[in-house]
């Protein structure tokens, strides 16, 4: 089982070894899906989410994924707000993901192409901002 407490700690190292990632398993089924989610503990709004994957190695893991906000506990339930298919070769460490929606629960859902797992060291959710904000 992965230890869920790893992918909100503040710990945005992406070396497997130093403790701060999570490994999900996926399995390469058409139509099932890996998923976490982060609670917000109240609806707020969102406007990106930034995703910190493995670095240290096999980081061409989780580069098909979608992010969905709403109210609903289930996560089909709520709707897309982003949505990424990326070259395996272009998968970055850090993925900032623009993501505009309204609700309590932030889920990020990877699709298998085939068996194997998704290793996530930190999810960061962000309000929107305008450039008044920068």
């Amino acid at each position: 089982q992965p230890n869920a407490s790893k992918i909100n700690d503040g710990n945005t190292d992406g070396d497997w070894t130093q403790g701060g990632c999570a490994s999900l398993l996926r399995v390469g089924v058409a139509g099932s899906a890996t998923w976490l989610y982060v609670d917000l503990e109240g609806e707020k709004e969102v406007g990106f989410v930034k995703l910190f994957m493995r670095s240290d190695a096999n980081t061409e893991r989780g580069d098909q994924f979608e992010i969905r906000v709403g109210n609903v506990v289930g996560v089909l339930a709520n709707p897309v707000c982003h949505s990424a298919n990326q070259d395996a070769n272009t998968v970055t460490y850090v993925n900032w993901a623009q993501c505009k929606g309204r609700g309590r629960y932030v889920y990020v859902v990877w699709y298998p192409t085939s068996e194997t797992q998704v290793d996530v060291c930190e999810v960061e959710v962000y309000p929107p901002y305008t450039m008044e904000d920068l």
